[in-house]
């Protein structure tokens, strides 16, 4: 019965915990954006050492951070960052160098739409980045998102099916 019950709880209260992180924030043609991305996290996944001890867990907040970049001359440059967070590794004005993905900015309102933990936004901003230089941006409307998604994982994967549902519910609400 004891068991019974633990497993009850535990059903229940895991979608608890489970929260849509605090976003890091882009600054871009002059104007803020909340990223879907975390830079930082490449180079701490290359220095793990490096890493602060997060002394205040939060479940919005795992990284244990709110970063805010800025794009100066075409450079990904650190501009803030919490202050407890600044160590011998990182400072503010440090240029992204290590970085080169893309960073998927929210530009519009949610659809309706949700993924699980994030809502799907009417368009997003993507700036594609090398070794920390943004090489290019581009507008994505929650349609082209959705499919650059899909194309992004293997055919027939759970993955690329849950964004084939997305992309049906999308279009049905349209």
């Amino acid at each position: 019965m004891k068991k019974i019950f633990l497993l009850g709880f535990l059903l229940l209260t895991v979608p608890l915990f489970a929260s849509r992180q605090v976003s890091d924030r882009v600054i871009f043609n002059d104007r803020q954006y909340n990223t879907l991305s975390f830079p930082l996290e490449i180079y701490f996944e290359t220095y793990p050492e490096r890493r602060p001890e997060i002394t205040h867990w939060i479940s919005a907040l795992t990284r244990g951070y709110i970063a805010t970049f800025e794009v100066i001359n075409n450079e990904l440059i650190l501009i803030d960052i919490d202050e407890n967070f600044l160590n011998d590794y990182l400072w503010l004005g440090m240029k992204m160098a290590f970085f080169t993905g893309k960073i998927n900015l929210i530009n519009g309102e949610a659809t309706g739409v949700n993924s699980g933990f994030m809502p799907i936004y009417q368009n997003y901003l993507v700036l594609e980045v090398r070794e920390g230089v943004v090489i290019a941006s581009y507008n994505l409307t929650a349609y082209e998102y959705l499919q650059s998604l899909i194309q992004a994982f293997p055919e027939g994967s759970s993955a690329q099916n849950h964004f084939i549902r997305l992309l049906e519910e999308l279009n049905r609400r349209q």
